[in-house]
C-alpha cells in the first residue's frame, strides 16, 4: 500500500510539473509575440515616422507641424 501511494504521488508530481511547463511555454510564447510586435512598431516609428517629423520640423514653422505619432 505504501509503495502504491508513492507511485501515485510520484505520478501526480510529474503530471503537475508537466502542466506547469506547458503553462509556462504558452505564457512565454504570448509574451514573445507581444514583444516582437512592440519591437516592430518601435522600429517602424524610428525608421519612418521620426525622420518624417524631423524633416517637417526643419522645413516649416513649428505651428504647422502635426506632432501626432
Amino acid at each position: 500500500s505504501a509503495e502504491r501511494d508513492a507511485i501515485i504521488n510520484g505520478a501526480l508530481i510529474i503530471l503537475v510539473l508537466g502542466v506547469s511547463l506547458v503553462g509556462a511555454f504558452v505564457v512565454s510564447r504570448s509574451m514573445i509575440r507581444s514583444l516582437r510586435r512592440l519591437q516592430d512598431t518601435a522600429t517602424k516609428v524610428a525608421q519612418e515616422r521620426l525622420p518624417e517629423l524631423v524633416g517637417q520640423l526643419s522645413e516649416s514653422d513649428p505651428q504647422d507641424v502635426d506632432l501626432s505619432v
